[in-house]
């Protein structure tokens, strides 16, 4: 496994470590997962399990398409009138 100071360890890449390079530095795995990379775990030349960050929940995509929506309305107004949360109002 790559050390975290490895900058080809991080996001994009997916890595087959060992079941015992694994369970010799969860630690270093778990970091380089919560920064965007994917681990497959292998037990004697087999993959046993796939290490990655989860998906963003609904609730997540959720609130951001409407944070979206909210700016895009904002920037379409003509007149005035934009809310607080708009972009343009904090201008």
């Amino acid at each position: 496994m790559k050390r975290l100071r490895d900058l080809k360890a991080f996001k994009g890449e997916i890595e087959a470590i060992t079941a015992m390079e694994f369970r010799k530095a969860p630690g270093e795995a778990f970091a380089q997962v919560q920064m965007g990379k994917t681990f497959i775990v292998t037990h004697r030349g087999k993959p046993i399990a796939v290490l990655s960050p989860p998906e963003p929940t609904a609730v997540e995509l959720g609130a951001a398409a409407r944070e979206i929506e909210e700016a895009g309305r904002c920037l379409t107004r003509r007149s005035g009138g934009c809310s607080t949360r708009c972009l343009g109002a904090r201008r």
